[in-house]
């Protein structure tokens, strides 16, 4: 008898998922490759393209035409001052180029609370704010 209550409050524990930073330091390691850095870039509300955004795309979409191996953050900021994370990394070889990005709505109250993962087979620059764009992406895992 006593054996029912235990197996009860066993099921009844969640298993919180592993934070953002945990899961790029994961993927990183799994790659077994050295990333060159883009940088950190804060688009903040996004009202208008910066010479720092310009720069950051042509990080990534140079990177993506030669298909090096780099990587990039960039956060926009909700209305209500909430922070998406994307992360942006390139890897494969002169054969094939896949852009793998990390969203991370985590800290945003209006949102579901998430990290997101897709594979993406083409990025550009855009004119407009966020200046890099991914396209062609089947998303691969959600953690929750």
């Amino acid at each position: 008898m006593r054996l029912l209550p235990m197996v009860l409050l066993v099921g009844c524990l969640q298993v919180q998922p592993p934070d953002a930073d945990t899961l790029l330091a994961q993927f990183v390691t799994q790659q077994g490759i050295t990333f060159t850095d883009c940088g950190d870039l804060d688009l903040g509300q996004c009202t208008e393209v910066t010479p720092d955004q310009d720069a950051f795309a042509d990080c990534i979409v140079g990177a993506f035409a030669s298909c090096d191996h780099v990587r990039g953050t960039q956060t926009r900021t909700t209305v209500e001052g909430d922070p998406i994370v994307t992360t942006f990394f390139l890897i494969g070889d002169a054969s094939a180029c896949t852009a793998v990005v990390f969203t991370d709505t985590t800290a945003d109250a209006f949102a579901e609370r998430s990290v997101v993962r897709h594979d993406c087979t083409t990025i550009d620059h855009a004119d407009t704010c966020p200046t890099v764009v991914a396209d062609g992406c089947t998303a691969i895992r959600t953690w929750r």
